[in-house]
């Protein structure tokens, strides 16, 4: 896999969900 596509999934998993959940999720940890 390339950085631009591994790049790509990591732009593309915070689209499927909202990136709000995600920054609360780790602001838990």
């Amino acid at each position: 896999m390339t950085e631009d596509e591994s790049r790509q999934k990591q732009i593309n998993k915070p689209n499927n969900k909202l990136p709000e959940p995600l920054i609360s999720f780790a602001s838990d940890n």
